[in-house]
């Protein structure tokens, strides 16, 4: 697989909602993501997508670490940050993926990213790269970049990503 897709829960990855269900895991997708992989799709990559909360609902033992671990590691993992009540939730799988996958690029992008995506790369090392509002061409040229090694990153429209100095 070149990218995964992953729709994060509110809560901690870890979380098991066999157990505990304070408030509703909110497995609701953005519409636009369908779109995005389809696009990329179009251009030749092999895309994959879970709905982490959505697999936690209807398997109690779902495990997204053993998963992933199951999985050959993807090139870039796109991780949504629409939803404000997903930061926790969209941070945590950065982490993991991180973890287990030390060397795929972690991309999020969101309603909720677009507002605050300095603040944080500025604060979470595991998130690579930002999108800010409309994310086709950026994902595009994203992914001739990371998975492809062409393109210009500086030139990537939408693209937000730290460098030694500074969030850009």
């Amino acid at each position: 697989m070149d990218i995964l897709y992953v729709h994060p829960a509110k809560q901690e990855v870890d979380a098991r909602f066999d157990k505990y269900r304070a408030c509703s895991p909110y497995p609701f997708i953005p519409v636009g993501v369908i779109g995005l992989a389809n696009l990329l799709r179009s251009e030749g990559w092999d895309v994959a997508g879970l709905n982490l909360p959505l697999e936690l609902t209807l398997q109690a033992d779902f495990s997204f670490r053993h998963w992933l671990a199951g999985q050959p590691s993807a090139k870039m993992v796109l991780i949504d940050l629409h939803w404000y009540e997903h930061c926790f939730g969209a941070i945590d799988a950065a982490r993991v993926v991180k973890s287990i996958w030390p060397s795929t690029v972690t991309v999020i992008g969101g309603l909720t990213t677009s507002n605050f995506a300095e603040e944080i790369l500025a604060t979470h090392p595991e998130v690579d790269y930002a999108i800010r509002g409309d994310a086709e061409e950026s994902l595009r040229q994203l992914a001739r970049y990371v998975i492809g090694g062409d393109g210009d990153l500086s030139a990537i429209p939408n693209l937000v990503r730290c460098t030694e100095n500074a969030v850009q």
